[in-house]
């Protein structure tokens, strides 16, 4: 009989032991899932803030959802935005998995003499998790050659 009592305490136990561990194990996969979905942003972020502050110019194709980013010696990085991935091509390609939420672009065609799409502002938003949306934004400022070299009129 005290051996039926200590094997049923000893199943009690070990349960309440594979319970507990099962509780921490899901508990640090999602830590883990979300600390790469903090880090994949925190990347895409860094990488995109420096392509745009290297770039002479910074171009976005509306019909494929391409980003250019074309610097001094003519070397040209790509950005594709697609369904929930954004895929940076250079000599490489990165991927960043993450979809890219109300891409908003700021042209320079108001100017009247400069190419449609060339853009110096772009924001849009990224998903962390289930409920959270991160805004990334992103700024060009052009030096005033570049503008005397795409007007036409000269």
């Amino acid at each position: 009989m005290e051996v039926i009592v200590v094997m049923i305490l000893s199943a009690v136990v070990i349960s309440l032991g594979y319970s507990v561990l099962r509780l921490i194990q899901d508990e640090f996969i999602m830590f883990h899932d979300r600390d790469n979905s903090l880090t994949n942003a925190d990347q895409l972020d860094l990488t995109l803030s420096r392509d745009f502050e290297r770039a002479n110019q910074i171009l976005f194709n509306k019909n494929s959802a391409e980003l250019t980013f074309v610097d001094e010696s003519r070397s040209v990085i790509t950005y594709r935005f697609v369904d929930s991935l954004i895929l940076r091509s250079s000599t490489k390609i990165d991927t960043f998995n993450t979809s890219a939420f109300s891409l908003k672009i700021n042209n320079l065609d108001s100017l009247n003499f400069l190419p449609q799409i060339l853009i110096d502002r772009l924001s849009f938003f990224i998903k962390i998790s289930d409920k959270r949306l991160i805004r990334l934004g992103f700024h060009k400022q052009y030096p005033s050659q570049i503008f005397l070299d795409l007007n036409p009129l000269n």
